[in-house]
């Protein structure tokens, strides 16, 4: 073994053992967020949650208009599960993609459970660039401010821990998809092909 192996060696067992604890933390920090606000798991890689919409009214593109005191339901991505589909090498975006049809497919079956009955749009936070449009999901800017800074620094600080892909003119942005569409597109009626979804899901979650 030369010098510089040996070095570089070295570097990499530090670098491991220093980004250890902060995955330890950050999967801490996960767990608490999601008890504390009762999302429920829903497939392979969803929690979701329900709240009071507080925006202003508007409109989706499929024409559902949402107003004060709506509800809507909150969805946030298993960021522990999504690291370990990241270091299966070169099947990780076939497999998080797999995951993610799944956790939708879910999320439409159970859409009329009393949990989620009065819910009229889904709505998650993204760091890619607008996709999966011809899946139901539609995407806007998350405006500027503090919660965007935080939203920054913490998807920065997972890349860098759990050795995601990151590129840095990526930016936050919000993602809905309506209780019609999502039936419509990963209901029980729902008539695709999966090299057509697995297609557009890859390009949704590469991260």
């Amino acid at each position: 073994m030369t010098i510089d192996s040996s070095m570089n060696a070295q570097l990499h067992t530090l670098d491991r053992t220093v980004r250890r604890p902060v995955r330890r933390a950050l999967m801490a920090v996960d767990l608490l967020y999601r008890r504390r606000n009762r999302l429920h798991a829903v497939g392979p890689l969803l929690h979701v949650g329900v709240k009071v919409w507080t925006g202003p009214a508007f409109e989706l593109a499929d024409g559902t208009r949402l107003v004060a005191d709506d509800l809507i339901g909150s969805l946030h991505f298993d960021n522990a599960r999504i690291a370990e589909i990241n270091d299966a090498g070169d099947r990780a975006g076939l497999r998080f993609a797999r995951a993610l049809r799944k956790s939708f497919v879910s999320l439409a079956a159970r859409a009329s459970d009393p949990t989620f009955s009065g819910v009229r749009a889904f709505q998650g936070v993204t760091w890619v660039r607008a996709h999966g449009e011809r899946l139901g999901f539609e995407q806007r800017p998350l405006p500027a401010g503090i919660k965007r800074t935080l939203l920054d620094l913490h998807f920065r600080l997972f890349a860098w821990a759990f050795g995601a892909a990151w590129s840095a003119d990526r930016e936050p942005r919000v993602f809905w998809v309506t209780r019609g569409a999502l039936k419509r597109h990963f209901g029980e009626k729902r008539h695709f092909g999966e090299k057509h979804h697995f297609g557009e899901m890859r390009h949704f979650g590469d991260r």
